[in-house]
């Protein structure tokens, strides 16, 4: 995907909107579902 010369950008997780977030609202907590370790949200894209 990089590779392409048009592209100037590409999202993942929260993605762009995450740039106008602070770190507090960025935040992707953690909370146990059936005895294991979850995010709440995914606004960290798995990076």
């Amino acid at each position: 995907m990089l590779s392409l010369p048009a592209t100037k950008g590409f999202e993942i997780g929260s993605g762009f909107s995450g740039t106008l977030l602070t770190g507090r609202d960025h935040n992707d907590p953690f909370r146990m579902e059936n005895g294991k370790i979850r995010t709440t949200t995914n606004r960290s894209g798995s990076i």
